[in-house]
């Protein structure tokens, strides 16, 4: 009764405010407060859940986080033998957990939404923009915004792929249209047939890209003796409007010469050429502030961070640091905001390289070995779906 009380005299004070002047109050606070105060009454809950109101927040929020001041946070993701743990990181010097996250894929499955025998290992980060992230397996995809507990599962892929078939998926973010895709990419085991199919949110269900869309270099797995490999590990970096990502011929890594990109708002393929350089181990593509790179291993241990300048102009690569690469296991993570990249250096654990020096410190307190990362912020995305499930 109290709190009933309390909540009228709230309303009793706002009721006189135009909607601006309420709109530019709440707009300022935090995502916890704003879920609150959709309990408060019907017309404050109309306004917080509004599509407008949800984009001025959200652009408020990324200002914020522009400030050189402000300390960003990165979505972090390790994976057990049994499930997937997700947590928040600051990116401050010590890169302190902010907080964990309650993963949705454990009352997914307590609500028997899988249709298939799915394990929570089985699913993988297939990317994250705006405060949602995206979790998919082969045969499942959800869309998640862990700031306000909600998930929406995807409605069954159009091609589907037969129990032998490989299938990833990849999440961006269209700024022409205002929509969050996935990119969904199947092929048979022989890498002989390669289907694709698109999701979007304002849309809410599947389109097939045409086969002729669809080019002969996009080969996200193929047996055959020389063929490329767009697999799980090789992580996209999501740069333009655009999804890219390093094609791996299987045993031939030091034949790598393009980026396969894939542009969202025009649902087409696209190749950019790699700078030219010695022969090469390993390479990595990653998003360096809003510019691709690549961090290219060479057979002489060294390890070469190449940035694009210029969109999709080849002649603007430049080559910001070469660094020796010591006798260890590596998988770089991410960049921070101050240019550090961060490595997953088995057996140590999180890595913190500066290109400018190539100094390498494990002053971060991060022994768990993770497989993914990215910037992170917090949205109130998803809060105007009527099929998103709340947990």
């Amino acid at each position: 009764m109290a709190d009933k009380c309390t909540r009228k005299k709230i309303v009793s004070v706002f009721e006189n405010f135009p909607e601006e002047i309420i709109q530019g109050i709440f707009v300022k606070l935090p995502i916890k407060s704003l879920v609150q105060c959709t309990a408060v009454c019907k017309s404050w809950r109309s306004l917080i859940i509004s599509s407008t109101f949800i984009d001025a927040h959200l652009r408020r929020i990324v200002q914020s986080n522009n400030q050189t001041n402000v300390y960003g946070l990165f979505l972090l993701t390790a994976c057990t033998s049994e499930k997937l743990l997700f947590s928040l990181h600051l990116d401050n010097p010590a890169f302190d957990e902010y907080t964990k996250l309650t993963s949705p894929l454990i009352p997914l499955f307590k609500k028997k939404l899988r249709k298939y025998s799915e394990k929570e290992s089985d699913f993988y980060v297939a990317g994250t923009c705006n405060g949602l992230v995206c979790l998919a397996s082969k045969y499942t995809t959800i869309i998640w915004n862990p700031c306000i507990r909600k998930y929406m599962v995807l409605p069954r892929p159009i091609t589907l792929g037969f129990e032998s078939d490989w299938a990833r998926c990849d999440f961006g973010y269209d700024s022409h249209t205002n929509d969050y895709k996935v990119l969904r990419s199947v092929n048979n085991f022989y890498g002989k047939r390669t289907a694709c199919e698109v999701w979007s949110l304002a849309r809410g269900s599947w389109k097939i890209i045409s086969a002729g869309v669809v080019p002969a270099y996009f080969r996200p797995l193929d047996y055959s003796d020389r063929g490329y490999d767009v697999s799980l590990s090789n992580k996209h970096a999501f740069v333009n409007g655009a999804l890219h990502w390093i094609p791996s011929p299987k045993g031939y890594p030091d034949e790598v010469r393009y980026i396969v990109s894939f542009d969202l708002f025009s649902e087409r393929f696209a190749k950019i050429m790699i700078p030219t350089a010695s022969e090469i181990a390993h390479v990595s593509i990653l998003r360096y502030r809003e510019s691709l790179a690549l961090l290219v291993q060479s057979s002489e241990k060294l390890l070469h961070l190449w940035v694009m300048k210029e969109y999709s102009v080849v002649e603007s690569w430049t080559k910001l640091s070469t660094l020796p690469l010591q006798e260890r296991i590596w998988y770089p993570l991410g960049f921070r905001k101050s240019g550090e990249v961060l490595l997953n250096m088995y057996p140590f654990g999180v890595q913190l390289v500066d290109p400018n020096t190539g100094q390498i410190t494990s002053e971060l307190n991060q022994r768990r070995m993770y497989n993914f990362m990215d910037s992170f912020v917090q949205s109130l995305l998803l809060f105007d779906q009527p099929n998103a499930i709340c947990y």
